[in-house]
């Protein structure tokens, strides 16, 4: 059973009653199958080879890749035993249902210290993974990978000095521990990740974000090594935390708000319509929760700092701000100058802004900060005519968001985009629950390893960039996989 600590909401239950480990004799496999008992699964280790009836598949499938020699491990990652994990997965897709996660130490950037030929296996394994997840969404199985940076529990070990090096040039420096895997594979086991596929969750510290090194004052900061910042009870858990969280009136952020209000977060929300406010309010109170409500129009210069100004002062701090206001329209030929300023004002500047205004006021008092972004996923879908303006304006959100987690990780701020998708067409309503789920992970303690991330939520319309999900395609048009 669970650990009693967990918190029990419709999002946060598992979408199965039972798992497999893939890869168990590889370096962490044993801690991993440690944690899917600890979330309640009964775990199978290595089942892809008695895989042959539907019923000897495992609702959650873990693949594991470990094994970078660029970490300090010694031994070296196997090739993917390609034809166990297809059996498996083929036995899961006669279920028409289920989740695989391949939990990899390999990033997708070049390492100077890993050997060449094994780097090329384990990028050929990846390609070949995402492949497989590809052609299995049109059969009811999302697939997500889990990247994880260093991490002793999975064999990695540097020589003191250089691991003393690596830690100081993360944004997050500390090594990975097993509680974030933990969470990681908790919200990807969840009911509220149904829509999540095609994704990396990065447990890497903030690794792969930033391009200039850390100067020369940070990289001489001491580095308190593996330790995750100190709690009690469950990470998913918001109690006792202050949210911020523009745009609360629309789908997404009625969503996002009564999520939080569950998880025990008190809501400091502000929308531009003063009736709607009010109803969000008085539906997050009804929950139980501590809400406040504030009414303004964020497109108007200046409003976003006054916003954070007068919660500042109600709230006696502020611990984390969801960004989820927005202005769509569409572009037309000829001037868009008004229309382009409007989208520019609500999409970018007054995030920023808001960003700006909370930055400096963590930093003066010393208090860890969270941004959560909502932006477009247009940099990965295919090309919609007439949105160049509100793509562009969220693209640049997005970014804002990754280069604010470079600035502000020295001061204990962490910053994640989740990015929404052409899914939202199609209008599911329990998109806007997945939504939530994603957003108040990356919200909470669960995921303090994780910076500078843009994680998008498009069910699997991104896999493929055919512009339509995989499972609205015929299903006859996947079979031969």
């Amino acid at each position: 059973m669970p650990d009693e600590i967990l918190i029990s909401t419709a999002l946060l239950r598992s979408a199965g009653a039972t798992a497999g480990v893939e890869g168990s004799r590889l370096p962490g496999g044993a801690e991993v199958a440690r944690i899917l008992r600890r979330l309640g699964l009964e775990t199978a280790m290595d089942p892809g080879t008695a895989a042959s009836g539907d019923e000897e598949a495992p609702d959650i499938y873990c693949v594991l890749q470990t094994g970078n020699e660029a970490f300090g491990s010694r031994d070296a990652a196997p090739p993917l035993q390609r034809e166990t994990i297809l059996r498996t997965v083929r036995a899961m897709s006669r279920r028409r249902t289920g989740r695989v996660i391949l939990i990899t130490d390999s990033g997708q950037h070049i390492n100077v210290w890993a050997d060449p030929a094994r780097s090329a296996q384990r990028a050929a394994d990846l390609h070949w993974f995402r492949h497989l997840t590809a052609r299995a969404a049109g059969h009811g199985i999302t697939g997500n990978e889990v990247t994880v940076g260093y991490a002793p529990f999975l064999g990695h070990r540097l020589k003191p000095e250089r691991e003393q090096q690596f830690l100081g040039g993360l944004l997050i420096p500390r090594f990975a521990v097993p509680d974030d895997l933990t969470a990681a594979l908790r919200m990807l086991a969840s009911r509220g990740a149904a829509h999540l596929a095609g994704e990396t969750v990065p447990l890497t510290g903030g690794m792969n974000t930033h391009l200039v090194p850390p100067n020369v004052a940070r990289m001489s900061r001491p580095v308190t090594a593996g330790r995750a910042p100190a709690g009690s009870g469950d990470p998913f858990s918001i109690a006792g935390r202050v949210v911020l969280l523009a745009g609360a009136t629309s789908r997404t952020g009625r969503a996002v708000a009564r999520e939080l209000a569950r998880r025990g977060a008190a809501l400091a929300v502000v929308a531009r319509r003063p009736e709607s406010l009010e109803q969000i309010v008085a539906e997050l109170r009804e929950i139980g929760a501590t809400a406040w409500g504030i009414p303004a129009d964020l497109t108007d210069p200046g409003s976003a700092e006054l916003v954070v100004d007068r919660f500042w002062d109600i709230t006696s701090g502020i611990d984390v701000m969801i960004y989820a206001a927005g202005k769509f329209d569409f572009d037309v030929i000829g001037d868009n100058r008004e229309r382009r300023g409007r989208m520019l004002g609500i999409n970018l500047c007054s995030f920023a802004e808001m960003c700006d205004a909370l930055a400096e006021r963590w930093i003066l008092t010393r208090r860890p900060g969270t941004v959560v972004s909502v932006g477009m996923a247009h940099a990965n879908m295919p090309a919609v005519p007439h949105v160049q303006t509100y793509g562009s304006s969220k693209a640049a959100m997005v970014d804002h968001t990754r280069l604010l987690a470079a600035t502000g990780s020295r001061y204990g701020i962490r910053a994640n985009s989740v990015c929404t998708g052409a899914v939202r067409c199609h209008g599911q309503p329990d998109w806007y629950d997945g939504m939530a789920g994603l957003v108040c992970y990356l919200a909470s303690p669960a995921s303090s390893y994780v910076t500078g991330a843009a994680i998008t939520l498009d069910g699997d319309s991104g896999l493929a960039h055919s512009g339509a999900p995989l499972r609205y395609t015929h299903r006859e048009q996947l079979l031969d996989w």
